[in-house]
C-alpha cells in the first residue's frame, strides 16, 4: 500500500525520540538498541547529537547502517497508533549556524554538550521507510520519496517563523510545507497542514487554521 509521505513526515515531527538500532560491535551480528533524542533537518531527516564515548557511536562509526523507530506520542494504544521506521544510513555531519541553531531552538538543553568536546551532530539519511499509519494502513517510501519533500531554506524558516503570532503559554519550534512545531508546558506538539503549503502566504493561512483548530 503507498501511503502518503506527509503522514510520515508529520510523524517525524511529532515524535522528539526514538529507539536507534545499531550492529553492535560488542557482539557482532546482533543489533543494538537504544532510546535517543533528535531533531528532524529541513529535510526532515533525524539529526543526532551523540558522544563518541556512546556504545551506539561506535557502532555507528564501525558501520553507519541503521534504523530509527518512533512511535505516536499521543496515541493511548500502542499498536492503534502511527508508527514508523526509518531504515538508511547514519554519518557525522559537520554542523553549520543554521543547523546548530534548530537543534537548540527544539533542545535547548543540549546546549551544555555542545562545550564537551565528545559530542558531534549525526544525521540519518533515509533510505526505506516503513509506515504503519492505523489497522490495516502500512507501506513503503523509497529514498526518492523523502528526497521529494518540499522543504525551505533556513533562512526562509527563520523570517517566517519570526512572523508568526505570539503563542500564549509556548514557543514556536520549527516551520515547514507540512506544518509546525510548538513546545507547550514541555512538551512538543505538531500543527498537521491538511495539505502542504508551498510558498509563504500559504503557509501562513494553514498556520492560523491549525492554530484555530487546536483552539491557540
Amino acid at each position: 500500500m503507498k501511503l502518503p509521505l506527509a503522514s510520515a513526515i508529520d510523524l517525524v515531527h511529532r515524535a522528539d525520540h526514538g529507539a536507534l538500532a545499531s550492529h553492535a560491535t560488542q557482539l557482532p551480528g546482533y543489533p543494538f538498541c537504544t532510546q535517543l533524542p533528535f531533531v528532524p533537518d529541513a529535510q526532515h531527516r533525524p539529526v543526532l547529537l551523540i558522544s563518541s564515548l556512546a556504545e551506539h557511536t561506535r557502532n555507528l562509526v564501525a558501520d553507519g547502517r541503521a534504523s530509527l523507530a518512533l512511535a505516536d506520542p499521543g496515541a493511548d494504544d500502542l499498536l492503534s497508533g502511527a508508527r514508523l521506521t526509518l531504515l538508511g544510513d547514519v554519518a557525522r555531519v559537520d554542523a553549520d549556524e543554521a543547523l546548530v541553531a534548530r537543534y537548540l531552538r527544539y533542545r535547548p538543553e543540549a546546549a551544555d554538550y555542545l562545550g564537551f568536546g565528545d559530542f558531534a551532530f549525526y544525521r540519518l539519511e533515509p533510505r526505506r521507510v516503513r509506515l504503519i499509519a492505523g489497522f490495516a494502513r502500512m507501506g513503503w517510501l523509497e529514498a526518492e520519496d523523502w528526497a521529494g519533500a518540499v522543504t525551505l531554506t533556513p533562512d526562509d524558516e527563520a523570517a517566517e517563523l519570526a512572523a508568526l503570532p505570539m503563542l500564549a503559554g509556548a514557543r514556536w519550534l520549527g516551520l515547514d510545507a507540512y506544518g509546525a512545531d510548538i513546545e507547550r508546558d514541555g512538551r512538543r506538539l505538531r500543527l498537521t497542514f491538511a495539505e502542504p503549503a508551498a510558498d509563504a502566504q500559504e503557509r501562513r493561512r494553514a498556520v492560523a487554521v491549525a492554530l484555530a483548530a487546536q483552539g491557540g
